[in-house]
């Protein structure tokens, strides 16, 4: 799986037991599964943002591991492809297994969305047509007249 190198350092933070305390990455974790599945414009970062200490690093995780469900989901990948991919950003394994099970638990969803953006391009939705016939003839001079007024 292709990621950036800011998703990808913003996961090995959220994946090191060391720098994220527990708590923080199961409310980070919680936060993007509740974000995936509800019916929102923009994510609420608000609950995450007592936890911010450097320069947002918190929402950055949040953004990231969004990002990282978006992309499998959107790839097609399988769970080998994931764990594979957080494996190599040396996540330890309990991280990895909810990770696998939350985001399986939202792919089907995550999946429709997706579908439902399309990448179709513009059409047209509505055409008002209006034609005008006009004649104009010389007997003496030119004269215009109008025939008929069409709409469509």
């Amino acid at each position: 799986m292709d990621l950036s190198l800011n998703i990808s350092s913003a996961l090995r933070l959220l994946g090191d037991s060391s720098k994220t305390q527990c708590a923080t990455y199961q409310e980070v974790l919680q936060k993007v599964t509740e974000d995936l599945k509800n019916d929102c414009k923009a994510a609420d970062t608000t609950a995450l943002e007592n936890h911010v200490n450097d320069d947002g690093v918190v929402i950055q995780c949040h953004s990231a591991l969004a990002t990282l469900f978006i992309e499998y989901v959107r790839g097609g990948h399988n769970t080998s492809v994931l764990t594979s991919s957080l494996e190599d950003l040396n996540w330890p394994a309990d991280r990895i297994a909810e990770v696998v099970r939350e985001i399986e638990s939202c792919r089907h969803l995550i999946h429709s969305r997706l579908a439902s953006l399309g990448t179709y391009p513009p059409h047209i939705v509505d055409v008002d047509w209006k034609l005008n016939y006009q004649v104009r003839c010389w007997s003496g001079g030119w004269r215009s007249h109008v025939f008929g007024n069409t709409s469509h």
